[in-house]
């Protein structure tokens, strides 16, 4: 299990906790994470990458104004919630064959 903060959002802050395929025993024993300076930060797990729906995402991924997404993978933005969190993992180069698990907190 691998651990992928994001914290370029200027509202939320994203974990990925990457797994192997059909490993998810640990994912959800997940609660809190302690950086290492001791502070401790509560994340909400919102689920599994592949199964996420923008109805689900929309209330975890901050949109701008005019109610589009910023596209952290390029310029422009973006039309959805999904396409938001993709550009995310394309950006920190994540393996989408993996399981990505996508936890999220209010800063």
């Amino acid at each position: 299990m691998k651990r992928v903060f994001f914290e370029k959002d200027p509202k939320k802050d994203f974990l990925f906790i990457i797994s192997e395929p059909n490993d998810s025993s640990e994912i959800y024993r997940v609660r809190n994470f302690t950086d290492e300076t001791g502070h401790e930060y509560v994340y909400t797990l919102i689920g599994e990458r592949k199964i996420l729906t923008d109805e689900i995402l929309n209330n975890n991924v901050s949109s701008l104004a005019e109610g589009k997404y910023i596209n952290y993978n390029g310029e422009g933005e973006l039309s959805s919630a999904k396409e938001c969190i993709e550009s995310m993992l394309d950006f920190r180069n994540l393996n989408k064959e993996n399981d990505i698990y996508i936890y999220v907190r209010n800063k």
